[in-house]
């Protein structure tokens, strides 16, 4: 039986870890390869969540959602090849940490290439960045966070 990835990020919702099964998931390489790097452990610990992030959380964290992807199409038809577009969000309490998170999740991502599970990763790109303002209302207070999003491109197939 092949090993299934347990996706810990689910947990922010309140709910139990999901299960994402054994097929290729261009989620399972954006979190597997942001939690493996030390310098992104270095700024924000394993504060990488899918789509939202939980309420009263530590900062910085990350945040991330897939816009769009699917099976690569050629003039043959379908293949093994996949692909995805993330928009990943890296959320501070200052200008400063937002940037410098933005800058490390670029240095670990753009470019990288490998298997993970039973995916090969092809390639991440880098597309491009923008920058926005993002109340947070806590349990005493409501402030204002910084938040520098980046679209990135995800190649990959699965392994044979």
């Amino acid at each position: 039986m092949a090993n299934s990835f347990i996706f810990y990020g689910e947990t922010s919702r309140g709910g139990t870890n999901t299960t994402l099964g054994t097929e290729p998931s261009a989620e399972r390489v954006i979190y597997s390869v942001l939690s493996g790097a030390a310098s992104i452990f270095n700024l924000c610990n394993t504060r990488i969540y899918p789509t939202i992030y939980p309420q009263n959380s530590d900062f910085p964290v990350i945040v991330y959602q897939k816009m769009s992807g699917g099976n690569i199409v050629t003039m043959d038809g379908g293949s093994d090849l996949f692909d995805a577009v993330f928009t990943l969000t890296g959320i501070a309490e200052t200008y400063a940490e937002a940037k410098q998170l933005a800058a490390t999740i670029k240095n670990v991502l753009h470019g990288y290439h490998g298997t993970i599970a039973n995916t090969v990763v092809q390639g991440i790109f880098f597309q491009e960045e923008s920058e926005n303002d993002i109340p947070y209302v806590s349990e005493n207070e409501q402030q204002d966070l910084f938040g520098v999003a980046a679209e990135y491109k995800v190649f990959f197939k699965a392994n044979s």
